[in-house]
């Protein structure tokens, strides 16, 4: 009889989502971790990330103090105590999946777990022996980590992964971010806030890439008007590190020089090691640095039965929110459900100031889709609630279906839009249409009303901004 029902091989938000619900089933659980219980997320992403956000927003604050009618003299940052505020927190969190973790009766086996066997585990323990686990099922969320590449002369001291900049206990007096995504924006919005001279390189025609261009353009306009120094369409040719900090030589001819250099040019897929060849469980290149992500069917199973692989590892969203659902779908089915995967509705936030998110479809890839759409927009200089909290920028977007009035997707840029996305993914999730959301009411004065507001567009009966021409 095998050890356990269920073996987890990673810790992260798909790894203990995936343990926690076996185990919630009547699972024997057992998680195999090497490092921190979290995984990327809790430990050297969205939490450390988004505590920093939070102490610099205060600041921001602080600093326009006298918009709100108050006094704040000469506020400034304590790098070092920000740090320890942020690492408080991540302890705080990582405490509380190991309890929950220890309250389900799930051992957590600290390791490196790579494949056996079908339904087994070799555990190379961080004590220095072996261990071997039997399962009747594996679940595989090995996650990821940042992609460094070889030709930029990584020291982590000088030339930062999205990891090692969150070490830092001192404030760079400049930063050069290589990578205009989602985490270098956020980044640069914490150091343009230290008071960091923040300068971006983006090879691409705008910052976050792939994005709706309306989110491309008000994020540009936000950061241009906090003194960021944005080179769009270029590369860095060359890195040059010596002890006074990097020179950077770009493809436009520029030289740019920086006390401290961010990479943030993507993420690599820890699928190496894991044992994927020896078991023949199929895989597909995706992108440079190293294996492939893990190929699964609707349910998250490969082509092996018996084993799963959810998470950052498969390589569809690279979202901790998205690795977590992944998790509770693989347990339901490694405990012999048969729960499906449903992609069509994930929201997904960069915490920004201000914030974006988005869900569904944006108005190009539903019109590549072959659907004919209707727009509505709402700007936040018109909300209430965001004129009183001095937060005017942005807008909310909605994109529908022309003849049936169905949502296919929301954008949203302003303040709390990654907490107001969430009413938009139920919205998409429930194939909801634009009658129904401008006939739900919404409390005023408040942000969600933004949403009602751009569905009323949407409709052309716009009731606080002036319709638009025909």
């Amino acid at each position: 009889m095998p050890d356990y029902d269920v073996v987890v091989i990673g810790s992260g938000p798909a790894g203990y989502a995936a343990a926690f619900r076996a185990a919630q089933l009547g699972g024997r659980v057992a998680m195999v971790e090497k490092d921190l219980v979290g995984g990327t997320c809790l430990n050297r992403g969205c939490i450390p990330t988004k505590s920093l956000l939070e102490a610099t927003a205060v600041l921001d604050h602080m600093n326009h103090a006298e918009t709100f009618g108050l006094a704040c003299d000469n506020p400034r940052p304590d790098m070092v105590k920000l740090i320890e505020r942020k690492e408080r927190h991540v302890a705080k969190l990582r405490g509380g999946v190991e309890q929950v973790a220890k309250g389900l009766g799930i051992e957590i086996v600290r390791g490196t777990g790579t494949l056996a066997g079908q339904r087994k585990v070799s555990v190379a323990g961080n004590d220095g022996g072996v261990r071997e686990l039997t399962a009747k099922a594996i679940i595989i969320a090995s996650g990821s980590e940042p992609l460094e590449l070889k030709a930029l002369p990584f020291d982590h001291m000088t030339v930062l992964s999205s990891t090692s900049i969150l070490e830092l206990r001192e404030v760079p007096g400049s930063l050069l971010i290589i990578g205009g995504g989602y985490i270098g924006c956020e980044f640069a919005t914490v150091f343009a806030s230290l008071g960091t001279k923040v300068t971006i390189v983006e090879m691409l025609n705008q910052l976050l890439p792939g994005q709706d261009v309306r989110i491309g353009r008000t994020i540009q306009a936000a950061f241009k008007k906090r003194a960021m120094a944005l080179h769009l369409e270029t590369k860095v040719e060359k890195l040059d590190v010596d002890k006074r900090g990097a020179t950077a030589t770009l493809s436009n001819g520029e030289t740019i020089k920086a006390d401290k250099v961010l990479v943030s040019v993507g993420r690599k897929l820890n699928a190496d090691g894991l044992g994927l060849e020896t078991m023949g469980i199929r895989t597909e290149k995706a992108g440079p640095g190293g294996a492939g992500r893990i190929l699964v069917d609707d349910y998250l199973e490969t082509n092996i039965p018996g084993i799963y692989a959810v998470g950052d590892v498969i390589g569809n969203w690279l979202l901790a929110h998205v690795g977590h659902h992944e998790g509770l779908v693989a347990a339901e089915n490694a405990m012999g459900g048969m729960s499906k995967m449903d992609y069509r509705a994930v929201p997904a936030g960069v915490y920004t100031r201000p914030e974006i998110a988005m869900v569904g479809l944006d108005q190009a890839r539903a019109t590549e889709a072959g659907r004919e759409v209707i727009t509505g927009r709402f700007p936040f200089g018109a909300a209430a609630k965001a004129v009183v909290a001095d937060e005017p920028d942005g807008f909310v977007q909605i994109v529908a279906d022309a003849k049936t009035k169905q949502i296919l997707g929301v954008q949203i840029v302003g303040p709390h839009a990654t907490d107001l996305i969430s009413e938009a993914a139920l919205l998409v999730q429930t194939e909801a249409t634009l009658n129904e959301l401008v006939e739900t009411i919404h409390p005023h004065p408040t942000l969600s009303e933004a949403l009602m507001e751009a569905g009323l567009d949407a409709l052309g009966r716009p009731l606080h901004t002036m319709p638009k021409r025909k």
